[in-house]
């Protein structure tokens, strides 16, 4: 039997867009829905935990036709999305947790060389517990547990095809093996579905960072950040307005800059300026620069 060479880290293979056996038996599970089933895994990771898992479970028993509704359903029928409903509620937060874990950056570099006594025992796995922390290999085992060992496939052979026939344990089983299948040797920022960083909320994307514009607006435009750029623009004004024309000089600016109030709320922008990266502090610093060249003229110049 190969046990292949546990001690050896081996070469990262490159992500693929060519169909996998797990792609194959997520395909087969949903016939061949498997966009309309990545839909419905970003719906249930955002279900809030008061309601919609009952017309989840429906949608979700629908696309692995284990229940066909014709108008009203029935009461067999019910039972069964009720159970679905009740499963997927459980199953809920535990999927949540492992897909933000996923969606995040994640460091996986050994801290440390592994020791000569876990090199000999022949136990060493890479990129395992405790070459990684016991948080993330909790979240390995998650995802190695639903999205592959609990989402099997045995094998049909009809009209002269061999064809996967997938078997689940759970219903969340699907979700895994569907993100698995799209996200698996991908980091973060490669995969289909992203969390957002303002609101949390998983979406579908490949390029953009946020979920919507609102959310990409606001977190460009915190509070925060709105009242730090307009109160530059005041002083930024005031600056403009050191002239003969509005009654003042350079002296009343360097006078204002020097108040122990303007002084701290100066430093305390550029502090952020240099450790946030935000876009927006580049033209902040700009109107800084321009304000403190305009206090060091020479007075014969006012």
């Amino acid at each position: 039997m190969y046990t292949g060479q546990v001690g050896r880290r081996k070469k990262l293979p490159r992500p693929s867009e060519e169909r996998t056996i797990l792609g194959n038996a997520v395909a087969a599970a949903v016939h061949g829905r498997t966009e309309f089933l990545l839909k419905l895994t970003i719906q249930y990771y955002r279900c809030d935990g008061t309601g919609g898992f009952s017309g989840l479970a429906a949608l979700l028993l629908r696309a692995l036709g284990e229940n066909h509704i014709q108008g009203e359903p029935t009461d067999q029928q019910n039972e069964m999305i009720e159970r679905a409903s009740k499963e997927l509620q459980k199953s809920h937060r535990q999927f949540q947790a492992a897909m933000t874990w996923l969606c995040s950056p994640k460091e996986s570099d050994s801290a440390a060389s592994p020791s000569a006594k876990l090199l000999a025992s022949g136990r060493l796995r890479w990129g395992r517990y405790p070459l990684i922390d016991k948080k993330s290999e909790n979240f390995v085992r998650y995802f190695e547990a639903h999205g592959i060992r609990h989402f099997s496939s045995s094998l049909s052979l009809q009209e002269n095809r061999l064809l996967p026939v997938p078997r689940i344990v759970h219903l969340v089983d699907v979700f895994c093996g569907c993100v698995l299948d799209r996200c698996l040797a991908r980091k973060p920022s490669e995969m289909p579905v992203k969390l957002c960083p303002r609101c949390r909320n998983l979406f579908l994307s490949r390029r953009r960072e946020f979920c919507s514009k609102e959310c990409q607006w606001k977190s460009y435009w915190t509070p925060a950040r709105r009242a730090d750029d307009k109160w530059i623009k005041e002083v930024e004004k005031f600056s403009e307005h050191c002239s003969p024309k509005y009654g003042r000089s350079i002296a009343d600016l360097r006078e204002k800059l020097e108040l122990p109030k303007v002084r701290q709320r100066l430093e305390s922008i550029k502090k952020k300026i240099a450790n946030e990266d935000w876009t927006g502090w580049t033209r902040i610093a700009q109107r800084i620069k321009a304000i403190e060249g305009v206090a060091a003229r020479s007075g014969s110049r006012n």
